[in-house]
């Protein structure tokens, strides 16, 4: 499943493909981009995850996803609609980030 957005620093329409498609035993459809690094500060990925986020709500209330990362041998997500991470930062620095075991 390839995700439209637009690359605020080429002003160009992509696609993205997310990682993980996960189905819930509740009936819940979850669609997540793994991030670690660089790749978690970029502008590239608060473009991907804005988009994704517009894409859920056209989904339904059935889908839910975002940026996962792992930390400490963790996985955490951020489902916010405004995304941002900053080089250096941890997971537990911010209310945006929840483990992911909670989904479940």
């Amino acid at each position: 499943m390839g995700v439209k957005y637009t690359n605020s620093t080429t002003k160009e329409d992509e696609l993205f493909y997310p990682d993980w498609i996960i189905r819930f035993s509740d009936g819940r459809m979850g669609i997540f981009d793994t991030k670690k690094g660089n790749t978690a500060t970029s502008t590239e990925t608060a473009d991907k995850t804005n988009a994704l986020q517009q894409k859920l709500k056209v989904f339904g209330k059935k889908f839910i996803g975002g940026i996962a990362v792992q930390e400490a041998g963790v996985w955490y997500y951020n489902d916010s609609p405004k995304y941002s991470f900053k080089e250096g930062q941890s997971v537990n620095d911010s209310k945006e980030w929840k483990p992911f075991e909670d989904l479940f």
